[in-house]
Formats: structure tokens, C-alpha cells, sequence
């Protein structure tokens, strides 16, 4: 009888350090899925092509330019969507072109993973989905700024 008691409190301990066992793989996977949902969390900014454009000092007649192409296709009422999608594209390429340093400086002094300029990414990480990234903020306030500072500089 005190064998088959030993015998059942064995059993019991190994139950019982099973169940320990179990419940500690269980919570750190649960801390690991934690950590890689923080780790995929962006920090990504946006501003829309015509507040940039009205804000950088470099692109005041890239500015003129695309209000005058915006108001020549919005004057003709069959003007779609997708053209006006099609000239912010051919803008936001352009201001690439011209201030490229500035955009990422901008996204680096943030700490942005990445800019936006309407759904474009323009700087820092260009691999993104935009579609899985739900926290884009708008930064168009630190944009100005960010300008006026380094107008007086």
C-alpha cells in the first residue's frame, strides 16, 4: 500500500511539472506573438501633394504648374478620377526628383519608417502595404515646421 502511494504521488508530481511546463511554453508564445505584432507596427506619415508643394520653397513653380494642369481637368466635366490620380503621379515623380534629400532628412528627423505623399510612398521604407498599415498619421504641421526651420537656418 505505501508502494502504490509512492507510486501515485510520483505520477501526481509528474502531472503537476507537465502542467507547469505546459503553461510556461504557453506564455512565452503568447509573449512572442506580442512581440512580433510590436515589431511589425510602422511609424508612417502622410502629407497630400498640394500641401507639400504649396510648403517647399523649391517647388513654388512645380506648384503653379500642377494648380494650372488640376484647374485645365477639372475645367473639362468629363475629367475622371483616374486623370487626376495620373497628374498627382506625374507631380509627386517630379518632386522626387527635386527634393529627394529633403524628404528623407524630413522622415529621418521624425523617425517615420516611411513618408507618404497621397498614397505614395515617397521615402524611408518603399516596401510597405499601405493597405495593412492602420495608424498613418498626417504630418503636414511638423512638414511646416520642419521648412520654416530650415528656411532660417
Amino acid at each position: 500500500m505505501i508502494k502504490g502511494k509512492k507510486i501515485l504521488i510520483v505520477l501526481m508530481a509528474l502531472v503537476l511539472i507537465a502542467v507547469g511546463a505546459n503553461c510556461i511554453q504557453a506564455a512565452e508564445i503568447n509573449n512572442e506573438e506580442s512581440t512580433n505584432l510590436q515589431e511589425n507596427e510602422y511609424k508612417v506619415g502622410m502629407v497630400t501633394l498640394e500641401s507639400i508643394l504649396s510648403l517647399h520653397p523649391e517647388l513654388e513653380e512645380l506648384y503653379i504648374d500642377y494648380q494650372e494642369e488640376l484647374a485645365e481637368l477639372t475645367a473639362e466635366n468629363d475629367s475622371e478620377i483616374e486623370e487626376v490620380e495620373e497628374l498627382k503621379q506625374k507631380y509627386i515623380i517630379q518632386l522626387i526628383d527635386k527634393i529627394q534629400d529633403d524628404l528623407e532628412q524630413f522622415t529621418s528627423n521624425l523617425g517615420l519608417d516611411s513618408l507618404v505623399i497621397d498614397n505614395t510612398i515617397v521615402s524611408g521604407n518603399l516596401d510597405l502595404n499601405l493597405e495593412e498599415l492602420p495608424n498613418i498619421q498626417d504630418v503636414t504641421g511638423y512638414l511646416e515646421e520642419y521648412l520654416t526651420k530650415s528656411e532660417s537656418n
